[in-house]
């Protein structure tokens, strides 16, 4: 049986690559396909031998459909089309013959629900609803039709309506079982695949990251003496210019090579639960200005000037962890406003006090963010890093660190940019405050 289906798999080369479920789902339509081209098959034979010419033609047509579905499905790959033209001629199949003696054969009604049944596993939803309302519309059809508009064709004896309906009810039960056991191994087969590729992802993880582990703390290392000899360098007297400039280039690369070896170092461990967050009371305008007076250096070369505004008087606290909120939080934000800010232009940012939480923004006048780099600026997989208004370079960990830091938090962020005009970008974070979340 397995070696019949998979030769109805198209080649790779004319199917999408496809899912483990998706997988599934064309097996199991190339089964049932097999399965009820063989039951027409035994019919066919039946009806042909008793002389019912209609029925038997009914089922040829049908066989031919089928048949037709699958080479369709097995030279160009078209599921859908395939699959929906095998479960049509089923139900035609089926109402033809009921349609043909009704009073007779009321067995043939059991094939619709079948059909029904299977159009859930083989198709989408979608497509699965619409199939039951086919089936019911044609089951039905079938049945009053000939009250109203009758055919004379093939004669059914007492022996024909017994043979017909018990070979109608034993199929059905042969194909709901073969059918049955079908499905349950391809459930088991695809979890038991699932579950090795699942294994073979976490030792992938877990290799991985004891590969980065390692990498960023031997790479540490290193910067850290060439850093200290660097800063040691600083307070020599160094008189060559061209010294002196390549000393500060070497510095800046240095530095920017320890700022990213320490996001990494930071990231992977906060991810892998070495570091623990533990949450408490934090004032957020003193954290704000902690952050402003570490970095209003920076703001002073390019003249950016930094606005505070604030509608309370006393300080608030918020639910966050201190030292993340202004290393990781404040400090990625306001560095990146600074960084794509235009010389001379002016950073605002605004503390609001709000019913059960705080608001917290910091909007700039600078270059903007892309769409197409804006929607994925919070993932640490996706290369996100540009350079600032005046060449200075950048990492791209600062903000998913940051998305990291405000989850622990359970804190919400969000983003507004646009690259035209002097819009800039404007970051948003809602914090709990500590009093409310206290209270639970």
């Amino acid at each position: 049986m397995d070696q019949l289906i998979n030769y109805f798999l198209p080649s790779k080369s004319l199917s999408k690559r496809l899912d483990l479920f998706e997988l599934r789902k064309r097996k199991l339509f190339i089964s049932f396909c097999l399965i009820a081209l063989f039951s027409i098959v035994v019919f066919t034979i039946s009806h042909f031998l008793g002389g019912k010419i209609y029925s038997g033609a009914i089922n040829v047509a049908g066989a031919i459909i089928m048949l037709g579905s699958l080479l369709l499905y097995k030279f160009s790959g078209y599921y859908s089309l395939a699959a929906s033209g095998f479960l049509i001629s089923a139900v035609l199949v089926a109402g033809g013959q009921h349609y043909l003696a009704p009073s007779h054969m009321q067995s043939n009604l059991m094939w619709f629900p079948l059909i029904a049944l299977l159009s859930y596993f083989i198709l989408k939803k979608e497509h699965a609803v619409l199939m039951l309302f086919i089936c019911g519309g044609i089951g039905l059809g079938s049945h009053i039709g000939p009250e109203f508009y009758p055919i004379s064709g093939d004669q059914f004896n007492m022996a024909d309506r017994y043979a017909v309906n018990i070979l109608t009810i034993i199929l059905s039960i042969v194909v709901g079982h073969v059918g049955g056991r079908y499905i349950s191994k391809e459930e088991t087969d695809t979890l038991k695949e699932l579950e090795k590729k699942n294994q073979d992802l976490l030792e992938l993880s877990e290799s991985n990251a004891a590969l980065l582990s390692i990498l960023s703390h031997d790479l540490a290392n290193h910067i850290h003496v060439a850093y200290g000899f660097g800063k040691k360098l600083d307070s020599c007297d160094l008189e060559d210019v061209e010294a002196i400039r390549c000393h500060s280039k070497v510095m800046n690369s240095v530095e920017q090579m320890k700022t990213i070896v320490d996001g990494v170092r930071g990231y992977t461990a906060t991810k892998s639960g070495k570091i623990n967050i533990h949450l408490s009371p934090v004032l957020i305008r003193e954290s704000v200005n902690k952050s402003i007076d570490l970095l209003q250096k920076h703001a002073d070369e390019k003249e950016v000037k930094i606005n505070l505004v604030t509608d309370f008087e006393e300080d608030i606290s918020i639910s966050c962890e201190p030292i993340s909120l202004v290393n990781s939080v404040m400090n990625n934000l306001l560095t990146n406003a600074i960084k794509f800010s235009h010389p001379h232009s002016e950073i605002r940012i605004c503390i609001t006090d709000l019913d059960d939480s705080v608001s917290f923004s910091i909007r700039d006048t600078g270059m903007g963010i892309p769409d197409d780099i804006l929607k994925n600026i919070f993932d640490p997989s996706i290369s996100t890093s540009r350079s600032g208004t005046v060449g200075e370079p950048g990492t791209g960990f600062g903000l998913p660190i940051l998305k990291m830091f405000i989850d622990k938090y359970d804190a919400h962020i969000d983003v507004s940019s646009s690259i035209k005009g002097e819009t800039g970008t404007e970051f948003r974070i809602h914090f709990k405050k500590w009093d409310t979340v206290a209270k639970r």
